[in-house]
């Protein structure tokens, strides 16, 4: 895929268009929009927009801590990436 590629502007619109179906089709609570606002960091880092990268990986720690039975493992590589922007 493009991220593989390193062509992080051409998947952006992909991960920004996953990222508002699920929110639009999915509980507010989802992990998977978790995952998406990941994505969307680490595509911004790959293209140096660190600002832009931490505010999406702080959103990904935000979405993953609305549940109570959240995935411990994917919350610690969400705040990972707030380290690496």
């Amino acid at each position: 895929g493009y991220f593989a590629q390193e062509k992080y502007d051409e998947c952006l619109p992909y991960y920004q268009k996953s990222l508002e179906l699920e929110r639009s089709s999915l509980a507010d609570d989802h992990p998977t929009i978790a995952l998406s606002y990941h994505n969307l960091s680490t595509a911004y880092v790959g293209m140096k927009q660190y600002k832009e990268g931490l505010e999406y990986a702080q959103k990904a720690v935000e979405q993953c801590r609305k549940r109570a039975d959240y995935d411990r493992a994917a919350l610690k590589r969400y705040i990972n990436q707030i380290g690496t922007t």
